[in-house]
């Protein structure tokens, strides 16, 4: 069973952040949250692989007497074996080197930003919020008219305080001091215009 990451309750803790947010400053807030930003599935592959070419050479290295068919029946039972095993996603994440699953939750929230923020406020005011719970991976990724107001290192404690907060599994609260956090810094420099009016969805969107 797929549980949800944020339930209906906490989705309206976050709608009413985004909402508060937005009454004072004119950044347009996207929260997008995901278990995981790849399925990494040729990992158990490759390790599966790996411990059977191993055993292929131990076993033709201490018992050559052994023969080819029992050799190759070893080696199709440990693939199998190991990469059932490894096919549990607790076990596969482990497999997936630091840098790659940077990577992945690094494109992915790009890819994020760029269909659901980027360009689409009249101002370019918008701003994704990404949490990636598998990489314990968040971003902030501001539109233009945000950076060329309050710039790019702003964000540094920010996001600091949001990474602590999901890598010891709080993720809705690390949400909600996020945006909050984001706020403060936004009304000195991006404050709301009386012009200002709703242009991007405040709920939180989970993939």
């Amino acid at each position: 069973m797929v549980t949800a990451l944020i339930s209906p309750a906490d989705g309206e803790r976050i709608l009413e952040a985004v909402a508060a947010v937005e009454a004072r400053t004119s950044a347009e807030f996207v929260v997008v949250v995901t278990p995981a930003s790849d399925s990494y599935g040729v990992y158990p592959l490759l390790w599966a692989a790996l411990v059977a070419l191993l055993a292929a050479g131990g076993i033709a290295f201490l018992a050559p007497q052994w023969g080819s068919r029992l050799d190759f029946a070893i080696q199709a039972v440990l693939f199998i074996v190991v990469a059932v095993l490894l096919e549990f996603p607790g076990l596969r994440r482990y497999l997936v080197p630091g840098r790659v699953k940077r990577a992945h939750a690094t494109h992915l929230a790009r890819l994020q930003f760029d269909s659901r923020v980027r360009d689409r406020t009249a101002e370019r005011t918008g701003l994704l919020l990404f949490a990636s719970l598998a990489e314990r991976h968040v971003e902030i990724i501001a539109d233009e008219g945000i950076h060329a107001r309050a710039g790019g290192e702003s964000w540094q404690a920010v996001i600091a305080a949001f990474r602590a907060a999901v890598g010891s599994g709080k993720l809705v609260d690390g949400l909600i001091v996020a945006i909050g956090a984001c706020g403060d810094l936004l009304a000195a420099h991006a404050p709301r215009a009386a012009t200002d009016r709703d242009e991007l969805p405040d709920r939180p969107v989970e993939l």
